[in-house]
């Protein structure tokens, strides 16, 4: 899922390979797909590190219908956030803030923030549920993944209030100028 992120910003980027803002974000990106894909091929994910015999199966938490949706989503989630980190690292560590950035990288930015904020919404509400289910502590126990996605969430939630402020803000500042304005 990584990879395909890293590809289609390659394809759609590819006018802008010069800006060094999307060179930046571009390297950060195939640097950690490259990586996760490191991890993935290193562990043998599909070798069983037991013999496998005839047991009693999977436990029924296992069998529910929401952890058949909460892990997916999650991991999905966490994909569509590796654009943001990549852009946002990019844009920190290059100390010329004289260079325009492609408006490319912002509509890749938000449509990515949009589809992780709409998928982390949606996994916890999935494991919310799937812990009530299995009466493990109720909808939310505290723990410290639970605290860990939450603060993702409202980190998120914080970047599009602050982007709609942000945009009302420039929406009125215009208003005000037009109206008051003695060029006008």
């Amino acid at each position: 899922i990584t990879a395909t992120i890293s590809l289609l910003s390659l394809v759609y980027l590819r006018q802008t390979y010069d800006n060094p803002v999307t060179g930046r974000t571009l390297t950060i990106l195939l640097f950690f797909s490259a990586l996760i894909a490191s991890f993935s091929i290193s562990s043998h994910p599909f070798e069983l590190g037991y013999s496998a015999t005839d047991g009693v199966g999977l436990p029924p938490s296992l069998l529910s219908y929401w952890q058949q949706i909460h892990p997916p989503v999650a991991f999905l989630a966490y994909s569509a956030f590796l654009f943001p980190y990549s852009a946002g690292l990019s844009m920190l560590t290059l100390n010329n803030t004289k260079v325009r950035t492609s408006e490319k990288i912002y509509w890749m930015n938000d449509f990515f923030m949009i589809l992780g904020w709409g998928l982390t919404s949606i996994f916890m509400v999935a494991g919310s549920i799937w812990g009530y289910e299995e009466n493990w502590a109720g909808f939310w126990a505290w723990d410290p993944v639970e605290i860990a996605t939450l603060i993702l969430w409202l980190v998120s939630s914080l970047y599009f209030h602050g982007k709609l402020h942000r945009s009302e803000e420039r929406r009125v500042g215009k208003e005000c100028r037009s109206r008051w304005s003695p060029y006008h």
